[in-house]
């Protein structure tokens, strides 16, 4: 866009200090006053929806905060919809504290967000919270409102479809987690390489025993020869097992074939946008976010020839079955509630599996998208997972409504370092 020396006069009292719409306008010629606006409004708008401007609102001398869009789409000064008397809080809007201290109002139906001043907060949460709004800050709600923090009391379009299918946390997630109007930085940024060194590619935990798998694999017999679309047809979700367990031998293939290191490198220089770092990875033949995989093995383990009940790490490094802890009530607990999820019948459960996520092996380099990476890591392996099953003739069923804290309570795993995000049950088939 060129400027003529009328729009440059705008825009340099916009650079050198708070300004207000109509005293840009103001700085206009009055000849061809429309042509004048038509380009400071298109000027303005470019500005506001790359963060370069912001919207300041006060209520007298009350500084009352900053709007800055956080989505391209975001449009300057919305003009107000029919004016609404009763407004309320929407239930997917967030007040939350950012690391610099600021205070922030959030939605996923926003394509900005508020900054709020820490002066005068709780007067201005009351009047953003209040069930009507008063002659001081109707303007002020009226505003919100148009810009999807506040809904209408009566006209709600949240209680209908498609918001009223939306959980609040479901919405937050999707938003945050996608790029369009978070307006922050996303993917692979390495945002901790200059403070942090990167995390171990192999996940350690101490055990009370360990099972040597290795030996186990040579014993394996194949099943009868499938074609690949042959193992597509027979993947299926399976609730039923057999009486006969599972076998040490199908289960040590099964590990290996799903989660076993099958290559390690070591001092891998990495560009990292602030210089090189050297990290080590171990490949597995599912994919992974940035050949990560942060996504380790526990084995609860409650019917399986040859394997004593009881919970296991499985170490893909050594293929080895590190024993955590004997069966007991946690054991016990970990199991029902997985059939409870997957509506399989009391005491089916041979072999459960639990994908538990390092996550700070994959937060090192990722930022917003990292826990969507997670889940979806997760779910790569899963899919690995069942059509292993299928090949192996082996019954399974995926489950993804598993209990975080009692994973915690039950390996003594920080909660924050590494959770569990899936679960799988494995067995023997029904013969048929």
């Amino acid at each position: 866009m060129v400027l003529d020396s009328a729009l440059r006069n705008a825009l340099a009292k916009l650079i050198s200090c708070e300004v207000t719409q109509e005293e840009l306008i103001s700085q206009l010629p009055r000849t061809a006053i429309a042509s004048h606006l038509s380009r400071l409004q298109s000027l303005l708008g470019i500005l506001f929806a790359t963060g370069t401007i912001s919207e300041r609102m006060y209520w007298g001398k009350t500084y009352l905060g900053e709007f800055e869009a956080t989505s391209k789409w975001c449009t300057i000064c919305p003009a107000f919809r029919t004016r609404a008397s009763q407004l309320h809080l929407s239930r997917f809007a967030i007040f939350r504290r950012e690391q610099n201290g600021s205070f922030l109002l959030e939605s996923p139906r926003a394509l900005g967000r508020l900054i709020l001043p820490e002066k005068d907060l709780p007067k201005i949460i009351a009047a953003i919270t209040a069930p009507r709004s008063t002659m001081q800050t109707r303007l002020f709600r009226q505003y919100l409102y148009e810009r999807d923090f506040l809904v209408n009391s009566f006209e709600n379009d949240e209680e209908v479809a498609p918001l009223k299918y939306w959980e609040p946390h479901d919405l937050n997630f999707h938003a945050a987690s996608r790029d369009g109007r978070h307006g922050g930085r996303s993917g692979g940024t390495y945002r901790f390489a200059t403070t942090d060194p990167p995390p171990p590619a192999t996940f350690t935990v101490q055990g009370l025993a360990a099972i040597d798998l290795s030996a186990m694999i040579p014993l394996h017999e194949p099943s009868e020869n499938k074609t690949f679309g042959d193992v597509i047809d027979l993947r299926r979700s399976t609730r039923k097992y057999s009486k006969a367990p599972i076998t040490n031998i199908e289960l040590a293939h099964f590990l290996r074939q799903t989660n076993g290191v099958r290559k390690t490198l070591r001092g891998i220089k990495v560009p990292t946008g602030s210089g090189d770092v050297e990290m080590d990875f171990n490949l597995r033949s599912h994919p992974s976010g940035g050949a990560l995989y942060e996504t380790n093995l526990f084995v609860v383990v409650n019917r399986c020839e040859g394997i004593a009940q009881g919970l296991y790490f499985y170490d893909g490094l050594t293929h080895r079955l590190l024993l955590l802890r004997k069966w007991d009530d946690a054991c016990e607990t970990l199991v029902r509630k997985a059939e409870w999820a997957a509506q399989v019948s009391q005491g089916n459960v041979q072999v459960l599996i639990i994908l538990a996520a390092h996550f700070q092996r994959m937060q090192w380099k990722y930022e917003r998208a990292c826990y969507a990476a997670m889940l979806k890591n997760a779910g790569a392996i899963i899919a690995y997972m069942y059509l292993i099953a299928a090949d192996m003739n082996l019954a399974c069923c995926a489950n993804g409504q598993g209990d975080s804290d009692l994973f915690e309570a039950a390996t003594g795993i920080d909660y924050f370092e590494c959770g569990s995000i899936a679960e799988f049950i494995l067995g023997k088939a029904e013969s048929t």
